[in-house]
């Protein structure tokens, strides 16, 4: 009876966080909607990507900013990418979508919607030159046998990342990881961009690299 007793209230206490949770998530925006329940798809846990999820694990802290400039602590968050939107576990099959957030901190990463549509800043300085990352999933489509049309290989998803950049306040222009991209976005400054790039050996091609140009760029 008292093991009974115990279970009973540790079940209790379960549903009352949950409950407690998803209150404060309905409460994000005007009229107390903040965002919906939808299905949870699972990972297969493979390297590929199959489902539109960011990370692969959903233990991950999160510090989200609404439109009316609160922050909120939230647990267990994961990114769509398909939608673009971030969302937490409820429970073992359901998720709630935000929709009325404008920043995300997720494991020490920001993220910040630009024209709604999130994306990791990778720089940002004060002279207005963002350096943004986007995802998306690329589909691999099926091999499938010509004579017997049977599937060899099913479709995948993979993960892919694209570079964009805004420049003294302007549109947000698209930043191709390699030397003509760059130095085409950059042009005021090529002579001297080309001079720290191959001062510093670094390459237009890594992301890490391509930071530090931009860096650099900021201070000229």
């Amino acid at each position: 009876m008292k093991r009974f007793s115990i279970l009973l209230l540790i079940n209790f206490l379960s549903l009352a966080i949950y409950a407690q949770t998803f209150a404060n998530y309905g409460a994000l925006g005007p009229g107390g909607g903040g965002g919906t329940v939808k299905a949870y798809v699972k990972s297969d846990g493979t390297t590929i990507t199959r489902n539109p999820y960011l990370f692969k694990s959903w233990e991950n802290n999160s510090t989200m900013t609404t439109k009316e400039g609160k922050d909120i602590m939230v647990p267990k968050v994961n990114f769509d990418v398909v939608n673009s939107r971030f969302v937490a576990e409820i429970s073992n099959d359901s998720i709630f979508a935000f929709y009325n957030i404008e920043k995300v901190i997720v494991n020490s990463l920001i993220y910040e919607k630009f024209k709604d549509k999130f994306y990791q800043v990778l720089f940002r300085n004060s002279n207005n030159i963002v350096l943004l990352k986007d995802y998306a999933l690329l589909e691999k489509k099926a091999m499938i046998h010509a004579t017997t049309n049977t599937i060899l290989k099913p479709a995948e998803f993979v993960l892919i990342s694209k570079y964009y950049v805004i420049l003294d306040k302007e549109e947000i222009q698209e930043a191709k990881l390699n030397k003509k991209s760059i130095l085409s976005l950059l042009n005021k400054k090529e002579e001297s961009i080309m001079n720290f790039v191959k001062k510093n050996r670094l390459s237009y091609t890594k992301e890490e690299d391509a930071i530090d140009i931009f860096k650099f760029y900021a201070t000229l």
